[in-house]
């Protein structure tokens, strides 16, 4: 039952992710090739990092390319879709990457738990394989990732994932962290909320 709920997010989230990153290429102009490659690093990417990591080997796209042909397919899908609605709004990015962070962080902290990771590890697995697609999204569309933003991304992450490891381990304590992790987000998103920053301080050197 467990490794069905797995197997869910872990396709949802690939969903969610392939999605930004096709938004992501149409902001900057790409084409169909670049816009698939956004899509799958972006909902590979962090999976990829985590099990690097923990010692996985070989990573879990390679071992059962599932999830790899998922974003494939959705990258693809989603490039006509995005390409006719013609607009999209840094909002609606947000929001997605949203859904798809909460998903990851989930699946990164039960698979680092499933391999015997320490709870501090396990954490902060789930917040790699949540945040980790993201990065390597925006760091090829010639973005500022979210997580090196002054909003909350990275700590929802990790204050998510801690919630799901503390709760005894059963279909529904996936639910919980989920909605941990995406209304710490949606409420860090709506309110502002944000770690202490510099700014725009002004360089003096």
């Amino acid at each position: 039952m467990l490794e069905q709920v797995i197997l869910i997010f872990s396709a949802l989230a690939t969903v969610a992710f392939a999605v930004t990153g096709v938004m992501a290429a149409w902001a900057k102009s790409m084409d169909l090739f670049g816009a698939v490659i956004l899509a799958v690093v972006t909902s590979v990417g962090g999976g990829t990092i985590r099990d690097i990591l923990l010692g996985i080997d070989p990573v879990f796209w390679i071992s059962d390319p599932t999830l790899f042909y998922i974003a494939l397919v959705a990258g693809l899908a989603s490039f006509p879709i995005i390409r006719r609605i013609g607009e999209i709004r840094e909002r609606w990015l947000a929001y997605i990457d949203a859904c798809g962070l909460a998903l990851f962080t989930i699946v990164g902290v039960s698979i680092a738990e499933s391999v015997g990771a320490a709870a501090p590890i396990a954490i902060i697995m789930g917040m790699i394989t949540g945040c980790g697609g993201g990065i390597l999204r925006d760091v090829l569309a010639d973005r500022v990732p979210y997580v090196f933003s002054s909003e909350i991304y990275a700590t929802a992450s990790l204050a998510g994932g801690a919630v799901f490891y503390l709760m005894p381990l059963r279909p529904g304590s996936y639910v919980v962290g989920f909605l941990a992790v995406l209304i710490l987000r949606l409420l860090a998103i709506h309110k502002g909320w944000g770690l202490p920053s510099f700014g725009h301080r002004r360089d003096t050197r």
